[in-house]
């Protein structure tokens, strides 16, 4: 088995008292396009999808003829009302396919070698190219060169959301609570400052290089006691870089991935 990384943040039961666990739940998430396979486009389930037309009403009238049922651009609502169905079950097959990619390696198997969780940036290079046409058949190096620092952001936020709750409740199928939970902490992070959201996802980049090193399994990771970065470390960055201010190199919507 691996040594398990440990610093001062990530502490096993023994030796800490364990980080609190966050309880929450909510409806929706939502990302920019230009980070499609970041998040997955979530869709109020309360909501028509006529209420999200733009992708698809900006699709060529020949393609609507052909692919969108007889009636949906008079706003037919039979025609409607089939169109939303259809996204409801793509959404939930995309969302339960990006949950295991970004869960690889996280059931403790009876492997004789047990398998490492992988880094982050493998585990994007596997999502883009599982779930991304345009990067199905490029290079490794390619597509490393297309990962965004929101981008790995966001997917180190995802895992630890879903690690988290999956320590607390140690089940295998709780995808829809921890999309709930993902959605109604966004809607809390949305809130913040730019400021705040920039040092939040470099600390989340620090623990995330920290725990998923490419070496601790599963098991490993188990024994940790694993939370989000709290108010207490976000300001005593803030607090830090403010007595020693370094040159903003941070992408222009790096702050706004929340």
């Amino acid at each position: 088995m691996a040594t398990v990384t440990i610093n001062h943040r990530f502490q096993s039961p023994t030796q800490a008292a364990p980080f609190p666990m966050l309880q929450l739940s909510g409806n929706t998430c939502a990302q920019p396009s230009a980070t499609r396979f970041c998040l997955p486009t979530c869709i109020r389930m309360a909501q028509p999808a006529r209420s999200h037309p733009a992708i698809i009403d900006a699709r060529p009238a020949h393609w609507q003829r052909s692919c969108l049922p007889p009636g949906y651009a008079d706003n037919n609502l039979e025609a409607i009302a089939s169109v939303d169905k259809l996204l409801r079950e793509l959404l939930r097959y995309e969302k339960s396919a990006l949950a295991k990619i970004v869960l690889t390696g996280a059931r403790p198997g009876s492997r004789t070698v047990p398998q490492a969780m992988p880094k982050l940036e493998d585990m994007i290079v596997k999502m883009l190219r599982e779930m991304s046409p345009r990067h199905k058949l490029m290079s490794r190096p390619r597509i490393v060169a297309t990962i965004t620092q929101g981008m790995r952001i966001r997917m180190a936020y995802l895992r630890f959301h879903m690690i988290i709750q999956r320590q607390a409740d140690r089940t295998l199928t709780a995808t829809m609570t921890n999309w709930q939970a993902i959605d109604q902490h966004l809607e809390v992070m949305r809130l913040k400052s730019r400021d705040y959201k920039v040092a939040y996802g470099h600390l989340l980049l620090q623990f995330d290089r920290e725990v998923f090193d490419g070496s601790n399994t599963a098991a490993d990771v188990a024994l940790l006691d694993i939370d989000l970065p709290n108010d207490t470390e976000v300001t005593t960055l803030l607090a830090d870089r403010a007595r020693a201010p370094e040159v903003d190199t941070t992408e222009p919507q790096q702050g706004e991935i929340f």
